[in-house]
């Protein structure tokens, strides 16, 4: 069992250290790479292999990741124009992230599974799914920080709230709606609201 583990936590260790430095925004400078001689192809979809692959996402990132418009670049935001360009289609690489998504998604129901040794449907019902979501929506949309800490508290806030026994419920809710009135983004956001109430200009609001 403890090998199991060992095993995936050194595969997710390797992944997140190989994939990391793709994301890194550039800031400017001169790009160098370097692959061996006469590669098979120049696509990242055929015949590509990893000497044909590895100097190719610094490009990848630039061109489909990379908004100069944005003052804050997110590494799980696609500039669809840019992807185009590029002959990219953006719609199968958000379906890829998707599926990534859902593959660590088994990965935790796995461990789940392992631990409680018994699964049952009551133990997934929709309520776990709005929370889940809230918990991006709260978090804030592009911030891992956010999501990490809107855990611990829409988590732990029902569990602070225990002894008003009845009204535990209604006091996390109202504590909810406070944080959305005053951190309508999220706790800690990378990116500017794409819908506004009162559009900028109107005098109206901040």
């Amino acid at each position: 069992m403890y090998t199991r583990l060992a095993f995936v936590a050194g595969s997710l260790a390797a992944f997140v250290a190989v994939s990391a430095p793709a994301f890194a925004q550039k800031q400017g400078g001169t790009l160098r790479v370097s692959h061996r001689d006469n590669p098979p192809s120049a696509s990242i979809h055929e015949e590509a292999t990893i000497s044909t692959n590895m100097p190719f996402m610094p490009v990848f990132n630039n061109l489909l990741m990379f908004d100069p418009k944005e003052k804050i670049n997110s590494p799980d935001k696609l500039v669809p124009e840019l992807a185009e360009s590029w002959s990219y289609d953006p719609t199968n690489t958000k379906l890829t992230a998707f599926a990534i998504g859902a593959m660590f998604a088994g990965f935790a129901g796995s461990f789940f599974a392992a631990k409680q040794r018994f699964i049952s449907p009551e133990s997934f019902v929709f309520i776990e799914s709005a929370i889940i979501l809230a918990i991006v929506v709260l978090g804030g949309m592009g911030s891992q920080i956010g999501v990490v800490l809107a855990a611990v508290l829409l988590i732990g806030l029902p569990e602070w709230f225990r002894d008003l026994g009845n009204y535990r419920m209604l006091a996390f809710g109202l504590a909810m709606v406070l944080i959305m009135v005053f951190r309508p983004r999220g706790l800690i956001a990378h990116r500017e609201p794409s819908i506004r109430l009162h559009p900028a200009g109107s005098g109206v609001g901040p």
